[in-house]
């Protein structure tokens, strides 16, 4: 096997197509997509048996860290592609390399005809490459489980019946006091940053709250459709001093009755296999529809 950092665009858009149609179940991505999304500003090698394309690996590079986007061709192949990967991310003194959500390139997937995620997690848990990277020596970071929910059966009759739904608002800056103290408590950068965003815009998306005594303690949301009547997600939190108080129930289940009434068929999205909110998922009848584990290789 040879591995080149040229090829010809045309066959190796053909060559993926047929590779991720066959043994995957990722969306194909049109050929602008794909240029854009899997060749441009990536560190891209392709692998040759007598001048045929055989697989190829596309990384992205953030700082002194790359992810894994696309890894295609037989066990043997991405072990090759793996150590030409590695020898030169050595020589640009690149310390780590992924396979995780936090890839900047999202690669959406089908749970279900017509049922889609718009990224996926890591490596499939328990699948042959899963396998094949820990014993090539990538070591287990974490299990991300990926949740679906039917929103055209929801009962969102039982969301006002809850402990604390009456606590539960949409966020109002002209009635509700301490987002900003409540945005910098925030245990995600990209949650902060979602909702100052949203907050900024002069028509923002509305955004569920938790409340005590007017004050901003929690929130899901903001509140919209993506593609394919697909209810968003961005994510639930509750202020720590609060925690227990069922408040995160109330939140995700008037969330769903939310994005059922705005047109949403579906929800997915995913958290850690040890995220103590699985139970309001479980509670809310999501279920778990995938498992993916992350993995680190220190180069």
């Amino acid at each position: 096997m040879k591995v080149k950092i040229d090829v010809d665009i045309d066959i190796l858009y053909r060559y993926y197509c047929e590779y991720t149609l066959e043994y995957t179940d990722f969306i194909v991505f049109d050929r602008e997509e794909f240029v854009n999304e899997i060749l441009n500003d990536k560190l891209c090698f392709y692998a040759y048996e007598d001048d045929l394309l055989v697989g190829f690996i596309s990384m992205s590079l953030v700082e002194k860290t790359c992810f894994v986007s696309l890894l295609y061709g037989s066990d043997q192949t991405k072990i090759g592609l793996l150590k030409h990967a590695e020898e030169e991310l050595r020589k640009n003194d690149i310390k780590e390399l992924w396979f995780h959500f936090f890839n900047p390139v999202k690669i959406a997937w089908v749970l279900e005809p017509g049922i889609t995620h718009p990224g996926i997690q890591g490596v499939e848990l328990d699948s042959p490459t899963h396998k094949m990277l820990l014993e090539y020596g990538f070591v287990e970071n974490s299990v991300q489980e990926t949740y679906y929910l039917n929103l055209k059966v929801f009962d969102d009759s039982l969301t006002k019946q809850l402990a604390n739904a009456s606590a539960i608002d949409f966020y109002n800056p002209l009635m509700h006091k301490g987002f900003t103290e409540f945005i910098n408590e925030l245990e995600s950068d990209s949650w902060a940053k979602e909702l100052s965003q949203n907050q900024s815009l002069k028509t923002p998306l509305r955004l569920l709250v938790a409340l005590e005594e007017g004050v901003v303690k929690g929130f899901a949301g903001p509140i919209k459709l993506g593609k394919n009547n697909r209810g968003y997600f961005a994510g639930i939190m509750i202020s720590k001093d609060m925690r227990g108080k069922k408040l995160g129930t109330a939140l995700f289940f008037r969330l769903c009755s939310e994005l059922k009434h705005l047109g949403a068929e579906y929800m997915t999205f995913f958290t850690g296999s040890n995220n103590p909110a699985r139970f309001i998922y479980l509670k809310a009848r999501c279920r778990v529809v995938k498992r993916f584990v992350t993995l680190k290789k220190n180069v």
